[in-house]
């Protein structure tokens, strides 16, 4: 997706500015780039705190619907 991309070009430029060896630079921003997956894909969450994500204690099964409640104010 075109914010993904988008988040892959910040984190090789600040990976870049850190003055990281390019040789590394792939592997620091590919683990950049799996946290920022992490925040924002829900399979890819940790579930209650857990290290396990939404995915692995899914296991073959698919999520089909999603709601967000917003409580209080």
């Amino acid at each position: 997706s075109a914010l993904a991309d988008k988040a892959r070009e910040g984190f090789e430029e600040l990976t870049r500015k850190e003055g990281k060896p390019d040789a590394a630079i792939p592997k620091i921003v590919d683990g950049r780039m799996n946290a920022w997956f992490a925040e924002r894909v829900l399979p890819e969450q940790g579930l209650f705190g857990d290290k396990e994500t939404v995915q692995q204690k899914l296991g073959p099964a698919t999520i089909v619907r999603f709601a967000l409640a917003l409580i209080g104010s």
